[in-house]
């Protein structure tokens, strides 16, 4: 796999059992993707590829937004350790689909952000994160100041991904 196209969907937390079983805490909206894995591809920090494990068995640790895979490579909890805080990635033709108007937030940071209208150029993407019924949008202007965009059709007219561009509606006091 390359390592440009890949996407971290959980992190190797701990080992589970005697028989070098690995927690995984999920770093996905859709921890039920690993339910469905053949393989799991596992990474250092430092991007490096690691292994490729095949799995024999996945559950779900209820009430701890846990899962433990139970892999063929790994056999014992020694094993198992070597690879605590290492990454699980798939590459980014693995993603499950969106709807329309959903993106994944890696696809939008460092999306240059312009004025509906105008044209002006407001700034890049940043950041992504959540903010009780929608998600936020923290875009760096040029002279280094951060402007939060609420993600909603009131605002995000037009996203688009192929040339890395997004238009939004400008209101008084959104820009301050």
């Amino acid at each position: 796999m390359e390592n440009r196209n890949l996407v971290t969907i959980g992190r190797i937390v701990g080992v589970h059992g005697l028989r070098g079983g690995i927690k995984i805490f999920p770093l996905t909206d859709f921890p039920q993707r690993f339910f469905t894995m053949k393989n799991l591809a596992v990474y250092g920090e430092d991007e490096k590829p690691l292994a490729v494990l095949t799995v024999q068995d996945m559950k779900f640790l209820d009430g701890k937004g846990i899962i433990v895979a139970e892999t063929r490579e790994l056999q014992t909890p020694k094993s198992a350790e070597s690879l605590k805080d290492c990454l699980i990635k798939i590459t980014s033709e693995e993603r499950y689909s969106l709807e329309e108007g959903e993106y994944w937030i890696d696809d939008l940071i460092g999306m240059k952000v312009f004025e509906k209208g105008s044209g002006r150029y407001l700034g890049m993407v940043h950041n992504v994160f959540f903010a009780g019924e929608n998600d936020i949008y923290t875009v760096i202007s040029d002279d280094g100041k951060e402007h939060f965009i609420p993600a909603v059709s009131e605002f995000i007219k037009k996203v688009d991904i192929d040339n890395r561009v997004m238009e939004v509606e400008m209101i008084e006091g959104l820009w301050e």
